[in-house]
């Protein structure tokens, strides 16, 4: 991995250190790996899970942040929208949009899960790492 890449990991971190972020669970993809090896990281086997313990999580008193594929986030939108736009309990999500695949029902799951999170949401505030990897930070004013 390029010196750039591993600078952009280290300041991504650096972000969600200074958000706060305390808790990470997810679903671990390829793209993610290089951020995974750099935080304290809780593997689930499906995103639908990592979302109850994130959940679990902040009631509890932590800072969760969720890593996940794009397809992961189509899957569970209904827990995602549940989580942040009724419960008001405030997430980070670190997406790998598996774009480098160029497979076309994963560019629809991309699409599909972006239009979800930004109309249903009113999430605007996304921001890109690298190329294939979007962070959306929800802070409890946002919700």
């Amino acid at each position: 991995m390029g010196d750039g890449k591993m600078r952009d990991i280290d300041k991504l971190v650096s972000k969600l250190k200074q958000e706060g972020f305390d808790y990470y669970v997810g679903v671990s993809c390829p793209n993610l790996e290089p951020l995974i090896k750099r935080i304290d990281f809780i593997s689930s086997p499906r995103e639908d899970i990592a979302i109850g313990l994130a959940i679990g999580a902040y009631l509890c008193g932590k800072k969760p942040c969720v890593l996940m594929s794009a397809n992961g986030l189509l899957r569970s939108a209904d827990l995602v929208i549940n989580c942040l736009k009724l419960s008001k309990i405030p997430l980070c999500l670190i997406v790998d949009s598996q774009r480098r695949n160029s497979i076309p029902e994963w560019i629809i799951s991309l699409k599909l899960s972006w239009y979800t999170l930004s109309t249903i949401l009113e999430i605007d505030n996304f921001i890109n790492y690298q190329d294939d990897v979007l962070v959306v930070i929800m802070r409890e004013g946002d919700l």
